[in-house]
């Protein structure tokens, strides 16, 4: 007998026995005759085949290749081999079985009676075999795998079928009683047919739990039992499934095909139609078949399997790839869908789409440089490729790269102007450089190409809505909410420009119907918050900035903004802690701190704000917002060398920094030092003419120092430039009342009332001006608006006093006066008034007392200064009259009143010619001072 190599597992011996127990006779050699003839005496005639000698034959490659697999590339050739082997065993094995079984009706009757007997060919023979393939697929290439491998699997597959039909054939011939007892279940075991595991694992997944080899029964049986309800698609599928069992591919597919008629909207019908087709070798159509089950059922996991085989990759062409990426990408699956587009272009390299396809995968996974350079690539191939354009255009606008987007968006329309896609793109690019107009111009367009395009008109509603257009922006709102009622966005944007107008109502209930469209809509709850916020609704301002932070507990602006609720509650330690999340979540962002900073600012906790505006700037130094805000800080604090050396170091970081040059201005103007505030003022204008309050306070300035004339100019300089600036038109009226022209500076006021009718400055400087004139009645009505207004408006109170003053009622005067420093204790002209009229009333001590407070408050008080003079002067102690004048002189160099005091002192003391120059500078001053108008 010729020399055959040993069937045993892995054995590589040649030898010439063979076991006689079997038809067709295996050659075993020595040690593998004597344990198989030691396991055959105990077990059927078939054990020898079985899968457990496949088991065995699978460990054997295991532990022949065990230590090996970090060398992998070298043992490939061995793992072909030896799984080659093992699949060439089966395939011997289901020809002896057929040979058998068709021979000998006994053996027929034995497998029908218990197929598991049968192991060498069972489903659990196969599926070990399939965990050896996918064992080797993690070494192999797929190639590698198909050539070893499926070859010889497609052949098993045919043998199968063939044996299935053969046994229902020789059953429905021979009319045996196993034929009946098969008849009397409803399915044979699933081992009777394994199928094509590589190429038919969708088919263990379909929605109705059945193999299509689950049932081997007689076609005339079932077709009966599925005429039942053979109107309806199930009983149609059901018939197809039955055809599909006998081999029937083509009269299976029409069945299918009538149940799809019936319920166009079932996968499963889908999915067996194309297992159908696939069993005749349509693979187009049955991957049509495929993806069309997975539009319906996209949430199907099971659908995608077959995609991922190995062997089936391998047949399908650059079109299928694309279809099925496709499908991955419409799931945001891009991974996947890229593994397909790689493939499709290493078919088909010239298409450029493919390349688009790849570059839409890598964006869609933030990979944005490659995605631009296979954008790139798609233009390189077809330079009329608009949607590449486009993508890179998207990307750049990602990125916040708006001018480089515009230029590929208007590449884009370039080659199609009929997308209004890309002239959407384009105008939102332009709306985020603030290009409104252009912009506008873009999204119309969109909307001109297609007028239900819900995005444009929402696009069109921001930019008005930045623009403080607000009725325009809630039109445009509507229209995209008509078109599309499903947006929750829209919305919410429509609710946050309702807000600004101050319709809460309307924007409540927007923000409350984006929730119900989108409950976890975090940006509609902090909107909310917003809004209760500003109607003074604190506590449910909490309640909804809260479910903001439930839902995305790290938006530092959410706990500010809670924050500022609890701080309204005087829940100060709760709104620490969101204070302090809010830096913990972002702990390099000074704006946070500055902005709580503000809050407390807000609340007049200055000692806290200044806490933060420092940690703002200790990680942003050279902001010059947060010095200003330290210095704001500062000043209400009255540490005013502070507050003007963080004004500076603001003009440091600054240099252009208006406002903090008119914030020093005010300070020296309020220290009456206004010769150096007047400089700061001319910075502050040269640097921002277009601003009327460094005109007004300017003049306020030039007023207090009696240049009249130049106070004007300054207050109608404010006037042009904002004629609603009730503040000059103050200005206005003071400079005339000190010109004693009172009936003028009525006018004034009273337009400074119109503007601003809840000022009580306004009401108690007109009630001055009617007290000059006689009409006291009018004046204390207008003081006593003022009071009304504000009852702790000190200015108010002090005016009653100086028309009590006037009036020579003294006593009543101090009464007002005393009520105006109760008022404002800090103002020193307070003092110096009721000081005034206690030297009316003979109260030496207390008036001296007065007006040495009011230098205590503010040391540059020129006119306490003159005013003690007057006293020592009274006294005959001209020599210190004469210093207190000498101060007051140096403090306000425009007050003529101060020189004709010191020249009367100097000429009490025969200095006559000192006298005599003291009085041509009073001349000169009152000169000055006359208005013409």
């Amino acid at each position: 007998m010729d020399k055959k190599r040993c069937f045993g597992p892995c054995c590589r011996l040649n030898v010439e026995y063979a076991c006689k127990c079997t038809s067709p006779e295996t050659y075993l050699c020595e040690e593998h005759l004597t344990e198989h003839c030691k396991k055959t005496q105990v077990t059927h005639p078939f054990y020898h085949l079985s899968v457990n000698t496949f088991e065995g034959t699978i460990k054997a490659i295991l532990d022949f290749f065990e230590g090996e697999l970090a060398e992998k590339t070298k043992i490939k050739s061995k793992l072909i081999v030896c799984l080659g082997q093992t699949i060439s065993g089966l395939e011997n094995t289901l020809k002896m079985l057929l040979k058998e079984i068709d021979s000998d009706f006994d053996k027929l009757n034995m497998y029908i009676e218990n197929p598991s007997n049968f192991h060498h060919f069972s489903y659990n023979g196969l599926e070990t075999v399939e965990k050896v393939r996918e064992w080797c697929a993690s070494i192999l290439t797929p190639t590698e795998v198909f050539h070893s491998y499926g070859e010889m699997a497609k052949k098993i597959d045919k043998m199968i079928r063939n044996l299935n039909k053969t046994i229902v054939d020789c059953i429905q011939n021979r009319g045996t009683s196993k034929s009946k007892k098969i008849e009397q279940n409803d399915e044979i075991s699933a081992e009777a047919e394994p199928g094509l595991i590589q190429i038919e694992q969708i088919e263990e997944n379909d929605k109705n739990n059945r193999n299509l080899h689950d049932e081997v029964v007689p076609y005339s049986q079932n077709r009966e039992a599925a005429q039942v309800n053979s109107n309806e698609d199930v009983s149609y599928n059901e018939i197809g499934n039955i055809l599909y069992n006998e081999y029937a591919y083509e009269d299976a597919i029409k069945s299918y095909n009538e149940a799809i008629k019936i319920d166009q909207n079932n996968s499963v019908y889908y999915i067996n139609k194309a297992k159908a087709l696939n069993k005749l070798g349509k693979k187009e159509e049955a991957l049509g078949s495929f993806s069309q089950a997975a539009k319906i059922d996209p949430d199907n996991e099971e659908l995608i399997k077959p995609y991922n085989k190995a062997t089936l990759v391998e047949q399908i062409n650059d079109l299928e790839c694309i279809d099925i990426g496709n499908t991955f990408y419409g799931r945001k699956k891009y991974e996947e869908a890229l593994k397909y587009y790689n493939i499709a272009i290493k078919i088909n390299p010239n298409n450029g789409n493919l390349y688009k396809y790849k570059g839409d995968a890598l964006k869609g996974l933030n990979r944005n440089k490659e995605a631009i350079n296979y954008y790139n690539q798609a233009i390189w191939i077809n330079p009329k490729d608009h949607n590449a354009y486009n993508g890179i255009g998207i990307i750049y606008s990602a990125e916040k790269k708006y001018q480089e987007a515009i230029k590929y968006y208007s590449d884009a329309i370039r080659i199609n102007q009929n997308n209004e896609v890309y002239y959407f793109n384009k105008g939102d690019a332009l709306m985020e450089l603030g290009r409104n107009q252009e912009a506008k111009e873009f999204l119309n367009k969109a909307i001109s190409i297609c007028p239900r395009y819900d995005k444009a008109y929402n696009s069109l509603a921001n930019i008005f809505k930045r623009e403080k257009q607000y009725p325009e922006a809630i039109g445009y709102y509507n229209k995209a909410i008509e078109i599309n009622p499903n947006c929750a966005a829209y919305f919410l944007n429509k609710g946050i420009a309702l807000s600004e107008i101050k319709r809460n109502e309307e924007a409540i209930e927007c923000l409350k119907q984006a929730l119900r469209l989108y409950p976890n809509y975090k940006e509609a709850y902090n909107n909310l918050g917003n809004i209760f916020y500003q109607e003074k609704k604190y506590q449910e301002a909490v309640v909804n900035y809260s479910e903001a932070i439930r839902i995305e507990p790290n938006i530092s602006i959410y706990h500010l903004n809670k924050g500022n609720a609890l701080i309204k509650l005087s829940r100060s330690k709760e709104a620490a802690k969101c204070f302090n999340e809010a830096i913990r979540i972002d702990p390099n962002d000074a704006e946070i701190c500055n902005i709580i900073g503000n809050n407390f600012y807000d609340e007049k906790k200055y000692e806290e704000a200044l806490d933060f505006y420092s940690r703002a700037i200790g990680i942003n130094p050279s902001n010059a917002k947060y010095h200003k805000n330290k210095g704001d800080a500062f000043e209400k604090l009255e540490r005013n060398d502070e507050a003007i050396d963080s004004y500076h170091q603001a003009i440091k970081c600054d240099s252009n920094y208006a406002m903090a040059y008119n914030l020093i201005g005010n300070l020296l103007y309020y220290n009456y030092q206004y010769e150096e505030a007047i400089a700061y003022y001319n910075n502050a204008i040269r640097i921002s003419p277009e601003y009327s309050i460094y005109y007004r306070n300017k003049g306020d300035t030039l007023r207090a120092l009696g240049r009249n004339r130049d106070a004007i100019d300054l207050y109608n300089q404010a006037l042009l430039i904002d004629p609603n600036s009730s503040m000059a038109y103050l200005g206005l009226g003071n400079v005339f009342c000190n010109a004693k022209r009172h009936k003028e500076a009525l006018s004034y006021f009273n337009e400074a009332i119109r503007i601003d009718p809840n000022n009580p400055a306004f009401y108690t400087h007109k009630g001055t001006a009617l007290s000059e004139l006689g009409r006291k009645d009018e004046a204390m009505e207008c003081f006593n608006e003022a009071i009304r207004i504000n009852p702790n408006y000190a200015k108010a109170y002090s005016s009653i006093g100086l028309m009590y003053h006037n009036d020579k009622r003294y006593k009543e005067a101090i009464i007002q006066f005393n009520n105006a420093i109760r008022a404002n204790k800090k103002d020193p002209q307070l003092y110096l008034e009721k000081g005034n009229t206690l030297k009316e009333l003979g109260q030496k001590d207390e008036m001296m007392g007065c007006y040495y407070e009011a230098i205590r408050i503010n040391p540059n008080f020129d006119t306490a200064y003159n005013n003690i003079g007057y006293i020592f002067g009274e006294e005959g102690n001209y020599e210190e009259a004469i210093k207190y004048y000498d101060q007051a002189i140096r403090l306000n160099q425009r007050v003529a009143a101060y020189y004709r005091n010191k020249g009367i002192a100097l000429r009490k003391l025969n200095r006559a010619e000192e006298a005599i120059e003291c009085d041509n500078a009073a001349n000169s001053i009152e000169s000055e001072s006359r208005i013409t108008i």
